[in-house]
């Protein structure tokens, strides 16, 4: 809930600057280059949250996180992976504003984000009913 609001002021205050002090005619897809950017930071937040349960130490989340965030940028050399690979939620954006691409370009990315998200929380949850308190 924080992420959303927080997301949506910065944006709005973004978005009203650059209306003000300069012409945004030109730009497509802002609805939902603007709804990849706030998933990216859901599923983002889901594989930190896996991360702190499973880990006793924020040392240890935090390692859990680089470490996936890494795997998604190794993942990404792979050309046939590339078209799923999550990371593509948040470096394409400008690509999807400029129309160098179309919203049915990220669509598999955006559905296996929300794949990890769900999986994320689920593993979670389960392994935070096994742990001791």
């Amino acid at each position: 809930m924080i992420w959303t609001i927080s997301y949506l002021i910065s944006f709005g205050l973004s978005y009203g600057y650059t209306k003000y002090f300069w012409d945004s005619d030109g730009v497509l897809n802002l609805p939902f280059a603007i709804f990849c950017l706030w998933l990216f930071g859901i599923m983002f937040l889901a594989v930190i949250l896996l991360g702190g349960v499973i880990f006793k130490s924020s040392y240890g989340c935090l390692m859990f996180i680089g470490a996936f965030i890494v795997t998604l940028f190794l993942l990404n050399i792979l050309p046939k992976l590339q078209k799923y690979n999550p990371i593509g939620l948040a470096s394409k954006n400008m690509s999807l504003l400029a129309g160098d691409i179309i919203p049915k370009d990220l669509m598999a990315m955006a559905i296996v984000s929300i794949g990890i998200i769900i999986l994320s929380i689920f593993t979670a949850i389960r392994v935070f009913n096994k742990k001791q308190i």
